[in-house]
């Protein structure tokens, strides 16, 4: 951590610092980098949901069947939640504020 502010000290602020010095400080002010990323856990096989559909996913029409996701992302201000629900039929979708379409450039 202490070489990440070191950097920021000397490219964004121009203040020309040695990294033990940074490191002093740090640790004076009780300051610490924030931990790694989470090491993956192995879901439990009970946790698993059950394939309702039996991967059957074609329909003939709308509103046949629906199928969702969640994601959870831990973030440091909480977490954020990301799902999706889709009509297994339709072809369309969206993301944020509705539109019938996405943008070309995607």
């Amino acid at each position: 951590m202490a070489s990440t502010v070191r950097g920021e000290l000397r490219l964004a602020c121009g203040i020309i610092v040695g990294h033990g010095a940074v490191e002093l400080l740090m640790r004076r002010a009780g300051l610490r980098g924030a931990m790694g990323r989470p090491k993956w856990r192995r879901i439990k096989p009970e946790q698993i949901a059950k394939d309702l559909v039996d991967r059957q996913f074609t329909r003939t029409g709308p509103n046949q069947l629906w199928v969702t996701d969640i994601t959870e992302h831990p973030t440091r201000e909480g977490k954020v939640y990301c799902a999706v629900v889709l009509d297994a039929y339709s072809v369309e979708w969206s993301a944020g504020p509705s539109t019938p379409h996405p943008p070309q450039h995607w």
